[in-house]
Parts: structure tokens; C-alpha cells; sequence
């Protein structure tokens, strides 16, 4: 039930603090801890929870994107260089979307999640731009909007859900109504 795996998620965190920065690691330890608890041999549920968040990453990578999103990735990606930052664990080659970047950054091994600045630093270094060069598109206020401007970057909010301005410590660059306003903004 969901109290009793949010409790579990809960101690797990606070028992290894490092987690908290790594999503796909956090839940596989989870299903192993959860497991273990039901009575499994420590090293069968190693395996098993392997085996699930696998199952898991598979299913969470099914998305469906729009032709018009390809398209717009296409676009831009023959224009700029594309990186992604992101605290998530979506598999971009399963989504048929990792194509479209030169970089990926994922929270996890060594890198925190956003706002940190690591992830920011990593597509600076890589592209070798000055961080006032680089447009950060995202969703979330704190994240995305607050974590690119901490760090110099230009911030692009996608708004798609229309959340009041008032939500954000710090103003975006721009705000985004829908990803197709990139078009715009950009091409």
C-alpha cells in the first residue's frame, strides 16, 4: 500500500542522505528493502528488484510524442546543440527522443539533482559556453526556472499548466505557453 512504501522511501532517504539525488537508484534500493522486508533473501531481492526496476524503466519510457515535437526537435537540433538536464529517469533511446541531444545529464552518480549546480556545470563545460549563452527550457519553478537562473543560465518556463508567476522565486527570461513557442522564440 502507498503509506506503508512512501514510509519505506522515507527511512531509506534518511538512513543513505546520498539517494536523494538519485531517482533510479533510490526506487531499485526501495523494491530491494521492500522485498527483503516481505521475507526475501537479501540477495534474491537484489536480483528481483533489479529485474522489476527494469520492467519499470521499460514501461515509464513508453511515452507518446507528437509528430510536431519531433519535428521541433529536428529543427532546433540543426540549429543549437541540445542537452538535458533532468532529475528524471526516462529512457531517451526507448522514447525515441535521444537522437535529438548532443548531452544528457541525468541526477545520480556523483551528480545532484537540480537546483545544484552540478548538472548546469556539466552542459557548460561541455558546450564551453559562457552559462548567459545557454537557454534552459523547463517546467518547474524551483528546478528548472530558479536552478538555471542560480547558475547564470537564460530561463525558458514551460507554463503549459498556466501556474501563476507569483510561484516563482526568480523571474524566467521567458515564459512558454507550449513547447511550440520555442519555434518562435528560436527558429
Amino acid at each position: 500500500d502507498k503509506p506503508r512504501w512512501l514510509a519505506l522511501k522515507r527511512q531509506l532517504l534518511l538512513d543513505h542522505p546520498a539517494l536523494s539525488h538519485d531517482v533510479s537508484l533510490t526506487r531499485q534500493r526501495g523494491i530491494r528493502e521492500a522485498l527483503v522486508q516481505g521475507g526475501m533473501e537479501p540477495g534474491l531481492a537484489e536480483q528481483q528488484a533489479r529485474a522489476v526496476f527494469t520492467g519499470f524503466m521499460a514501461e515509464r519510457s513508453k511515452i507518446e510524442v507528437s509528430e510536431a515535437t519531433h519535428a521541433l526537435l529536428a529543427r532546433l537540433a540543426a540549429r543549437y546543440p541540445l542537452a538535458v538536464i533532468t532529475n528524471g529517469n526516462l529512457d531517451l533511446e526507448q522514447a525515441g527522443l535521444a537522437g535529438y541531444f548532443t548531452l544528457v545529464c541525468k541526477a545520480g552518480a556523483g551528480a545532484r539533482m537540480k537546483p545544484a549546480p552540478d548538472m548546469f556545470v556539466q552542459v557548460q563545460e561541455a558546450l564551453g559556453l559562457a552559462p548567459g549563452r545557454i537557454l534552459h527550457v523547463g517546467d518547474h519553478p524551483v528546478t528548472d526556472v530558479l536552478g538555471a537562473r542560480l547558475h547564470g543560465f537564460r530561463a525558458a518556463w514551460l507554463n503549459e499548466s498556466g501556474q501563476p508567476w507569483q510561484s516563482l522565486s526568480l523571474l524566467p527570461d521567458v515564459e512558454l505557453g507550449q513547447l511550440q513557442d520555442l519555434a518562435t522564440l528560436l527558429l
